[in-house]
């Protein structure tokens, strides 16, 4: 059985590994886990609070997980790749044309 991602959530995970433990790679349930927990408390928080004297207004932002698996932080890990890459490559024009 695969695990798709689009089906994912905490409850879904924990019954997949409680059934298929033995066979996923501990690399697979770590990028999972850690995806799962992004931007939560589980990876640390900042917290941020108005500078002005008489304002109670603060906000709480959670660390992300880094992982490449994960569909927030994966994405941002890609587009730092395609950056570094695109001077290996040459211009390049496209023609489309209709058939």
């Amino acid at each position: 059985m695969r695990l798709k991602c689009a089906s994912l959530t905490n409850d879904n995970w924990l019954n997949y590994l409680n059934k298929h433990r033995e066979t996923l790679r501990t690399v697979v349930i770590e990028n999972v886990t850690k995806m799962l927990a992004c931007s939560s408390a589980a990876f640390g928080s900042k917290e941020y609070r108005c500078s002005h004297v008489n304002c109670t207004h603060h906000k709480y932002i959670h660390q992300t997980c880094k992982s490449r698996f994960c569909s927030r932080c994966g994405i941002k890990a890609t587009e730092r790749w395609v950056r570094k890459q695109q001077h290996a490559f040459p211009e390049s024009v496209s023609i489309n044309t209709l058939h």
